[in-house]
């Protein structure tokens, strides 16, 4: 993979310094730094959200960066109505067919493994959409973002686990365990991470009744996320990380549960089947019982009995 040198190509108006990817050109894990991938696909669309109503392409996110990004201690006194106190960061799950090098020969989805502690992703055994190689909701994405951008707190979706490996930069989570009250802690609300610090983070630390966890993640460094656990993120510097949800046989029943009740019967059956096919009948028992148990309706009864 190509280690680029800062200067030798002329991107105008990106202004690389301004960014301070003059600081972090050279490293990353296998070369992952946002210097690297700019040059490597900086005239590719990249997105921002799952709705894919968020577009720019690589080279204008630059852009878009030397415009916005400033350190404390070097803020602009005459660039007000540029600043941008939570700004975008990448959320991009097209990296696996998209991301292709200018010459065709690799792709980022190549360039990685996924840990192997986390074991088997058993949503990898559904079954795909007729006349489709689509067999699953999104669940891999490349995560691009400067200082102060990050992930309010939520809830990872269909009560998937999941992984976070850092390739660059700096982040700073904040967990709290399944139990924890979702009021006290803003889950409920539509809240930027820097806003979620800056408003909520030092009166629920002093809470004696609010657990939770703080990591500081550097570089090599990967998070897991447990089913279930709420959490909060920001970017403490330009970072570039990549993540995967996966479903856990350890969380098996409350995932079939989430599939029922959030309205995803047609995956959740096409899932089942996935299971049946590769010979696991404990897991299939477990669902049955689970879905007989908690009433969650009568869909999935003609797979049950086949």
């Amino acid at each position: 993979m190509p280690d680029y040198t800062e200067g030798e190509e002329d991107f105008g108006d990106v202004d690389f310094h301004k960014i301070h990817l003059h600081k972090t050109t050279a490293g990353g894990s296998g070369g992952w730094t946002f210097f690297n991938l700019f040059h490597r696909f900086n005239d590719i669309d990249i997105r921002f959200n799952d709705l894919h109503n968020g577009v720019m392409t690589f080279l204008q996110y630059g852009k878009y960066l030397s415009l916005v990004s400033y350190e404390d201690e070097d803020e602009p006194e005459n660039d007000a109505p540029l600043r941008d106190p939570s700004p975008l960061a990448v959320y991009d799950s097209f990296m696996a067919t998209d991301w292709i090098d200018l010459d065709g020969t690799s792709n980022t989805h190549s360039e990685y493994s996924v840990p192997s502690v986390f074991g088997l992703d058993l949503f990898d055994l559904a079954e795909p959409l007729p006349d489709s190689d689509i067999h699953r909701p999104p669940y891999r994405w490349v995560l691009i973002g400067p200082p102060r951008s990050g992930t309010g707190i939520h809830i990872d979706p269909l009560l998937t686990s999941a992984w976070v490996t850092l390739l660059q930069g700096c982040k700073r989570w904040v967990l709290f365990p399944p139990e924890t009250d979702a009021n006290l802690i803003g889950l409920k609300e539509d809240e930027q991470s820097i806003f979620w610090f800056k408003n909520r983070y030092e009166s629920l630390k002093a809470r004696s009744n609010i657990k939770m966890i703080e990591v500081l993640q550097m570089p090599g460094e990967t998070v897991y996320i447990p089913a279930g656990w709420p959490h909060v993120v920001i970017n403490l510097e330009l970072s570039v990380a990549v993540t995967h949800n996966y479903a856990s046989e350890v969380f098996l029943e409350e995932i079939w549960g989430s599939l029922c009740r959030e309205g995803e019967g047609e995956f959740a059956l096409r899932w089942l089947e996935g299971l049946k096919a590769n010979g696991l009948d404990d897991l299939v028992d477990r669902i049955r019982k689970c879905h007989e148990e908690d009433g969650l309706g009568e869909f999935v009864s003609a797979s049950f009995s086949s």
